[in-house]
């Protein structure tokens, strides 16, 4: 069985929860997270919610929603770094990678084919803004 889980920051302390989704309201919206490991629940910054995808990077960490994935390419003997953000695609009911970064939510590429063609790391997400 798949386990669906997720991650947000903490809302009084900036620090990262994984965890179950504890409080949810009528339109969906989670509040709190319940941790795997403490069983502790916190409310969180809901803006930073992700879920998991289901798939591991080149180092073996979970990729969630809104990670930031990097692959390098070797263009004219320079390494050159190119960056995706991780989203949920409604209209294909996917994981996708989008390389704008403006999530229009119809372009991107499947996540799960860009992983097996390519080795990416994850080197930030969207909401530390330090890794776009």
């Amino acid at each position: 069985m798949k386990l669906i889980k997720f991650r947000a920051i903490i809302a009084a302390t900036d620090v990262w929860i994984f965890g179950l989704p504890y409080a949810v309201y009528s339109d969906n919206q989670i509040d709190s997270i319940q941790s795997i490991e403490t069983k502790q629940v916190e409310y969180i910054k809901t803006d930073t919610l992700g879920q998991f995808t289901g798939f591991k990077d080149k180092n073996g960490v979970d990729i969630f929603e809104g990670d930031v994935l990097s692959d390098w390419n070797e263009v004219d003997g320079k390494k050159v770094q190119s960056k995706m953000q991780v989203y949920w695609c409604e209209k294909t009911g996917a994981w996708k990678l989008d390389h704008s970064f403006n999530q229009d939510k119809s372009s991107g590429d499947l996540l799960c084919e860009e992983l097996s063609d390519f080795a990416y790391e994850i080197t930030g997400n969207v909401y530390q803004r330090q890794s776009v």
